[in-house]
C-alpha cells in the first residue's frame, strides 16, 4: 500500500493537480508521524519525491512570480511531511545527496509572505542545521542568509518562526567565520536583530508582570531572546563585526 501511495503521489503534479496533491501529501504527512512507517517510506524514495516536487514549485515561482493558491496549500502539506522525514536520523546523509537542503533554501525567499509555509521551513531549517554538513550547505547557499533576515522582519510577531530561524542562524554562525561576516553584511541585519531583542525583552518584562495562563505560546519571549543573543554572540566573534555592534547605541 505504501508503494502504491508513493507511486500515485509521484504521478500528481502540484502545479497541474494541486487539490489531489494536497490530499496525497496530507496522507504522507500523517503516515510519517510514525517512525517505522517513515523509515519504510524513506527506503521507497519519499525524500526524493518531496524534493522533486519542491523543485517544481520553486521553479514555477522563480519563472512566473507566483503559483496558484491551491498549490501553496499543497506546499504546506508537503513541507509538513518533510519536517517529519528530516527529523529521522538516517535522513541526514540523504538531505545533501538529494539536494533537499538546496530546495529548502530556495523556498525560503519564494514563500516569505506565507506564514504557514514559512513556519514549516523554519522547523526544517532548525533541524537540518544541527547536522554539520547540512548546516554548512545551508549557510553557503546564496539565498539563505538574506532570506532569514527578511523572514525575521516579516514575521517578527510570530515567536514560533523567529525562535526557529534564530536557532538555525545561531547554528550556522557557530561554525563559519565567513558566514558571520556575510550575515552581518545582509542589509538591515543589525537593525532587525536588535529590534527583535528589544521587542521580546519588553514582552518578557510584561509577561513576568502579568502572566496569562489562558494564552500559552510555543515560544516564550525568553526562548526568543536566548536564540537571538546566541546569533549576536556568534556573529560578534568575527573581528570586523564585534566593534561595529559595540558602537550601536541600541
Amino acid at each position: 500500500l505504501l508503494g502504491l501511495l508513493l507511486e500515485a503521489v509521484g504521478r500528481v503534479s502540484p502545479l497541474e493537480c494541486p487539490e489531489a496533491a494536497v490530499y496525497g501529501y496530507g496522507a504522507l504527512k500523517f503516515l510519517t508521524m510514525n517512525s517505522a512507517l517513515c523509515t519504510r517510506l524513506l527506503s521507497r524514495g519519499v525524500l526524493e519525491l518531496l524534493t522533486l516536487h519542491m523543485m517544481l514549485i520553486v521553479n514555477e515561482v522563480e519563472e512566473n512570480g507566483s503559483v496558484a493558491q491551491q498549490t501553496a496549500y499543497a506546499l504546506v502539506q508537503l513541507t509538513a511531511t518533510l519536517r517529519h522525514v528530516s527529523s529521522c536520523e538516517r535522513t541526514f546523509p540523504k538531505l545533501l545527496q538529494c539536494g533537499t537542503v538546496t530546495q529548502v533554501c530556495r523556498l525560503l525567499p519564494a514563500f516569505k509572505d506565507d506564514a504557514d509555509v514559512t513556519a514549516n521551513l523554519a522547523r526544517i531549517l532548525s533541524i537540518v542545521s544541527t547536522q554539520p554538513e547540512c548546516c554548512e550547505a545551508a549557510a553557503k547557499h546564496p539565498a539563505t542568509l538574506p532570506a532569514c533576515v527578511a523572514l525575521l522582519k516579516a514575521h517578527s510577531k510570530h515567536p514560533a518562526i523567529v525562535v526557529r530561524i534564530a536557532y538555525a542562524l545561531g547554528n550556522m554562525m557557530a561554525r563559519d567565520d565567513e558566514a558571520r561576516y556575510q550575515l552581518f553584511c545582509v542589509p538591515d541585519f543589525t537593525e532587525t536583530i536588535l529590534s527583535l531583542l528589544t521587542e521580546y525583552l519588553k514582552q518578557d518584562r510584561e509577561s513576568q508582570a502579568a502572566p496569562d495562563p489562558l494564552c500559552p505560546t510555543n515560544a516564550s519571549p525568553e526562548d526568543v531572546m536566548v536564540k537571538v543573543v546566541r546569533v549576536l554572540a556568534n556573529v560578534a566573534v568575527e573581528p570586523r563585526v564585534g566593534p561595529v555592534l559595540a558602537r550601536s547605541k541600541t
